[in-house]
């Protein structure tokens, strides 16, 4: 089979979504990510909130150690951040920032793309 690129846009708040949104957004974003798929997640808009050094909602630490294992990309837009007064300081590691420019290369990268 043939390697695919996977492009994972998270653009709502963790926080006052619908139920299990966070759960679902991740679960199938693990699901979709087997060895010979490469992944990404940009997490953009309210999405952001996700990679907060303080965000540790119950179980999110686990699938955030599972990402790593997997070696998921997981990027930041640094506008988004920028909107809500959050800076680089604010992410926690593993998650690179990125500026609207850069990510505007992943549509075209990914073989499949989808958006919470």
């Amino acid at each position: 089979m043939k390697s695919k690129n996977l492009l994972v846009n998270i653009t709502h708040s963790p926080l006052g979504s619908p139920a299990g949104l966070m759960e679902i957004s991740m679960v199938l974003a693990l699901a979709s990510a087997p060895e010979s798929h490469k992944l990404r997640i940009v997490f953009s808009g309210d999405g952001v909130y996700f990679a907060l050094k303080d965000f540790s909602p119950k179980g999110w630490e686990k699938i955030l150690k599972s990402l790593r294992v997997l070696e998921v990309e997981m990027h930041v837009e640094e506008e988004s951040l920028k909107k809500r007064g959050l800076s680089i300081n604010d992410i926690k590691e593993n998650f690179t920032v990125r500026t609207e420019q850069e990510l505007a290369s992943f549509p075209s990268w990914a073989d499949h793309a989808l958006a919470f």
